[in-house]
């Protein structure tokens, strides 16, 4: 008995440790509802945007990835995308980050400069993680170069992990 509970109290540990609930975090809920879709290099995004711009990258490999700025795991990834999307976006690979802070788009436009975020990042406009069933994130879509969805990841991943799915799929 006692080492079902160990065991059940580890993995329960685990699965926290690698991804977030978005319903837990207060900080998802701070800062400015602003009204500017535009600050910087951050829009906000809905249905239709992002309809049109992964048609726009059709033919390529497409990571579409849910994130918040206050997620430990998510943070843990941008460093590794970053990396990833330098070293293969002239061989066909497109990194779109979709931010579901209930912020600002200047606050997200702050997060990917303190970052030096090299990809598209872009703010839920509110309607994306409903779409996609984002329940916790990171929530990681890995898109084919037809357009298809061939695997979802929900929690943290390497970028070791990152890169074998993306060598699979150029």
């Amino acid at each position: 008995m006692k080492k079902i509970f160990v065991l059940i109290s580890v993995i329960t540990i685990g699965l926290l440790s690698v991804s977030c609930d978005k319903g837990l975090s207060s900080a998802a809920k701070e800062g400015d509802q602003s009204d500017s879709t535009m600050v910087g290099k951050v829009e906000t995004l809905d249905e239709t945007a992002l309809d049109k711009l992964l048609s726009g990258n059709r033919g390529k490999v497409i990571i579409l990835d849910f994130f918040a700025t206050w997620c430990p795991p998510c943070k843990q990834e941008v460093p590794g995308f970053s990396d990833l999307y330098r070293k293969y976006k002239d061989k066909g690979l497109e990194i779109i980050a979709v931010a579901v802070d209930k912020t600002s788009p200047y606050r997200i436009n702050n997060f990917v400069k303190e970052n030096d975020i090299a990809y598209p990042v872009y703010l839920d406009s509110g309607d994306l993680s409903g779409k996609y069933k984002v329940r916790s994130i990171p929530h990681t879509l890995f898109i084919d170069k037809s357009g298809s969805v061939v695997k979802t990841h929900i929690g943290y991943m390497s970028e070791d992990a990152f890169e074998r799915e993306i060598k699979n799929l150029l």
